[in-house]
C-alpha cells in the first residue's frame, strides 16, 4: 500500500508536493517508528463528511467506514512530526498546536491516471502546517540572480497505521 507526505514548500502555500530542500524534487524517507512522547500536543483531528479530492494530490479524504480507527494515536503523529524532514517545520509546541489535522479514508488515485473503484485505500492523517524557509531551486534569473528563499509550509498524508511517510515531487510557485 503506497502513502504519501508532501513537504509543501510555497510561498502561497496552495502547491504541495515538495521537499524543503529542494521545491523541484522529492527525496524518499523511510516510516517513522511510533513512540511515545510525554504529552502530545495535538488536538483532536477533523473528519470530513463526504470524499474530497485533497489539493494538488492524487488523493482523496472520504469519511471513516463504520468500526475502522488509527492504528496511530495523536502521540505517535506528534512525534512524526518533530522528526525527519517534518521537524523542519514543526519545532516548537505552537507550530503543533497550531496544524490542521484530519483524518479520514484515504483513496489512492496515484498509481493511474484514471481513478477506479479499486485504488488502494487506507486510513490516514491529513496534516497541513508548522513553517519554515525553503531555498528555490532551478538556474538563476535573466540578470544572474537567484531567486530569494520564501515562507513555506508542511502539507503530509500519513498513513494511521504504520506511518509511513514516502515523499513525491511536484513543481511549485517561487517568487
Amino acid at each position: 500500500m503506497m502513502t504519501s507526505v508532501f513537504v509543501g514548500c510555497s510561498s502561497d502555500g496552495s502547491k504541495q508536493g515538495l521537499s524543503e530542500s529542494n521545491p523541484d524534487t522529492a527525496t524518499p524517507t523511510t516510516a517513522v517508528p511510533a513512540t511515545t512522547s510525554a504529552a502530545a500536543a495535538l488536538s483532536t483531528p477533523t473528519t470530513v463528511a463526504a470524499t474530497t479530492q485533497i489539493p494538488s494530490t492524487a488523493y482523496e479524504i472520504g469519511p471513516l467506514p463504520s468500526g475502522q480507527t488509527p492504528r496511530l494515536d495523536l502521540t505517535a503523529i506528534d512525534d512524526i512530526l518533530r522528526s525527519g524532514a517534518l521537524g523542519d517545520f514543526f519545532t516548537t509546541d505552537q507550530d503543533v498546536d497550531e496544524a490542521s489535522i484530519t483524518l479520514g479514508l484515504i483513496i489512492d488515485h496515484s498509481h493511474t491516471s484514471i481513478p477506479t473503484a479499486h485504488d488502494p485505500t487506507f486510513i490516514g492523517y491529513v496534516v497541513s502546517g508548522g513553517h519554515s524557509t525553503c531555498v528555490p531551486s532551478g538556474p538563476p534569473r535573466s540578470d544572474g540572480s537567484f531567486a530569494p528563499n520564501f515562507p513555506c509550509h508542511a502539507f503530509a498524508i500519513i498513513d494511521a497505521n504504520n506511518g509511513q511517510i514516502p515523499v513525491s515531487g511536484s513543481s511549485s510557485d517561487m517568487p
